[in-house]
């Protein structure tokens, strides 16, 4: 390569002094001979391992397999190795995790989907640089998330448009701090009583699946004979879920109901009729964790807070116009 061994040692581990072309050029030519760097050689010389140590929270998401896929590939790049590991839904099981990060003296820690509260995360991260993902306690510590009030804005005005007026949120909770306020202010904005406009339609178990939205739903509409127009499911898989109940009872979507998603899975744009949805943006979620990450590493005095990825609504053909005739009664 006609680089001396101290640039490529310098290139390695980071040194600002290297410039990013040679970086890319110098890591072009290892992937071309097949060479790895040993982190366990790292540390003997007192550096760190590389290794950025991954906690996930449940693993019932769909599209978190999207969003660990561009977090693997972002450290990557970076000469960095994510260590995956899966703790239960419990504050304590998720402290195990991190203390088995910290006993094999991982360089930093990405939580996703934390269930910490805010003192605990304070408590437990006083020497490991780590970010949060979408953290249930939304809390003045370094974390990226999905600006999810203004996707269900998105969603809502959508429908609002098409002159619906009354919304059954199939698994989707008015208490959900990501979700429920955005919705009740918005719907007083327009003139709309939250109360009356919103019917909430709990789920019966924790993990989302087509079988519990077609149950929710076929459950819903046999309740009553005056339904809401529009469906606003907790994502992609209820909703898929629920459109599949609507028709087994013969109603037609969009013409007797419409229904949106959450999340832009592909089994939702190759249906018919294809899922109205809330793009996540993961990649650029997942490289904002990355350089957040890469920042508190190398400064740990970085004031804390909360950055927010914009959403995108991606229209579908399973949302139309409110219907204007009564529904046939079911037999």
């Amino acid at each position: 390569m006609g680089l001396s061994y101290c640039t490529v040692s310098r290139a390695l581990n980071g040194h600002p002094m290297v410039k990013a072309e040679t970086r890319e050029r110098i890591l072009h030519e290892m992937e071309a001979i097949g060479f790895r760097p040993n982190p366990f050689a790292r540390s003997l010389r007192g550096q760190g391992r590389g290794l950025i140590g991954i906690c996930v929270v449940g693993v019932n998401a769909p599209i978190l397999s999207t969003k660990i896929f561009y977090l693997q590939k972002f450290l990557r790049e970076h000469n960095l190795r994510g260590l995956l590991e899966i703790a239960e839904d419990t504050p304590e099981s998720e402290l195990r995790v991190i203390e088995d990060f910290a006993r094999i003296r991982t360089e930093g820690i990405v939580l996703i989907y934390s269930c910490l509260p805010a003192a605990n995360t304070r408590d437990s991260f006083t020497k490991i640089p780590f970010v949060h993902v979408d953290p249930q306690d939304m809390q003045q510590v370094p974390s990226v998330a999905l600006d999810r009030p203004k996707a269900m804005t998105l969603l809502f005005d959508h429908l609002l448009e098409l002159g619906h007026r009354r919304f059954a949120l199939m698994g989707v909770s008015r208490k959900d701090r990501w979700r429920g306020p955005a919705l009740e202010q918005r719907a007083r904005e327009v003139g709309l009583d939250p109360d009356r406009c919103f019917e909430e339609v709990p789920k019966f178990t924790k993990d989302s699946s087509i079988s519990q939205g077609r149950a929710l739903v076929e459950d819903y509409l046999r309740r009553g004979d005056d339904p809401a127009t529009a469906f606003i499911a907790l994502d992609d898989v209820t909703a898929i879920g629920v459109i599949e109940g609507i028709r087994r009872l013969g109603y037609r979507v969009p013409e007797d109901f419409s229904v949106t998603g959450f999340d832009h899975l592909e089994i939702g744009q190759e249906l018919t009729p294809s899922l109205t949805t809330i793009e996540q943006e993961s990649q650029e979620m997942m490289d904002a964790v990355g350089e957040l990450l890469l920042k508190e590493i190398s400064d740990r005095r970085s004031a804390p807070g909360l950055h927010r990825v914009e959403p995108r609504i991606v229209l579908g053909q399973s949302t139309g116009p409110t219907r204007t005739h009564r529904l046939p009664a079911l037999t």
